[in-house]
């Protein structure tokens, strides 16, 4: 009956626990006519403190953000002289905590939905990558060490997702989750594109470089979905576990 005892008490602290934010994050009314300047800010204040992630909340780290599935992509509209298939693994993305957020947008009828832009001086991916295909008439079959650097970049994100009732509570469920990653410059540097030679791999890279905008628009999309689809659940370790009202205020 003790053991009983202890774990309904148990139960009963973990759930009370997980229905509120903590108290340093700015929770904004939607009745407010700056709600979206404040969301913006408070969202900013999240990462922060969210920043090395939440045991409350079973978050992982932020800074850096490890990317947990394999992620894969395919060249779209590649030419027979320009045609790259990728694929990342243990890799992290750094900087995430770094960007200043531009504007929001929000929906709360008819489902949620949520469109953030946030301005970026610097973010990078750096893992593990494997890759073949073809650059000007050279194939490539390598495997290794990858830094993708993007600089001055905007990041835009829409999620959209649906209320769900627990216990006389309305909490949001994020169904769906896309990014779109718009940099200035993107910087690669890819190890070991042709196993042995380094010269060789060297040359491809400053290629790859040079020629940044088709090798980004080639590799980028495959990268963005897989990350999207990793952060509906990222978010909803916080909106299974808040309610709604008190994340976004009346």
């Amino acid at each position: 009956m003790k053991s009983l005892t202890k774990i309904i008490v148990i139960i009963i602290i973990v759930y009370g626990v997980c229905e509120e934010l903590p108290k340093e994050i700015t929770t904004c009314s939607r009745s407010d006519e700056n709600f979206h300047k404040c969301l913006a800010g408070a969202i900013q204040e999240a990462l922060i403190i969210f920043k090395d992630g939440s045991e409350k909340f079973d978050l992982p780290k932020i800074e850096p953000f490890k990317i947990t599935q394999h992620t894969e992509s395919e060249s779209i509209g590649g030419t027979p002289n320009f045609y790259l298939k990728s694929s990342l693994n243990n890799a992290e993305i750094r900087g995430l905590t770094t960007g200043k957020m531009l504007r929001t947008a929000t929906r709360f009828n008819k489902g949620y939905g949520i469109k953030l832009e946030t301005a970026f001086d610097r973010i990078s991916i750096i893992g593990n990558y494997t890759m073949n295909g073809k650059v000007l008439v050279l194939p490539i079959n390598g495997e290794g060490r990858c830094n993708i650097t993007f600089v001055d970049t905007i990041v835009r994100v829409e999620s959209h997702g649906k209320y769900i009732t627990k216990d006389g509570d309305e909490y949001i469920d994020i169904q769906e989750f896309k990014i779109k990653i718009t940099p200035k410059r993107v910087f690669f540097n890819f190890e070991n594109l042709f196993k042995n030679d380094k010269k060789l791999s060297d040359t491809i890279n400053s290629v790859m470089n040079q020629q940044w905008q088709l090798v980004t628009d080639n590799i980028l999309p495959g990268y963005e979905e897989k990350i999207g689809e990793q952060l509906i659940g990222v978010c909803n370790k916080i909106y299974h576990n808040v309610p709604v009202n008190k994340i976004f205020r009346e």
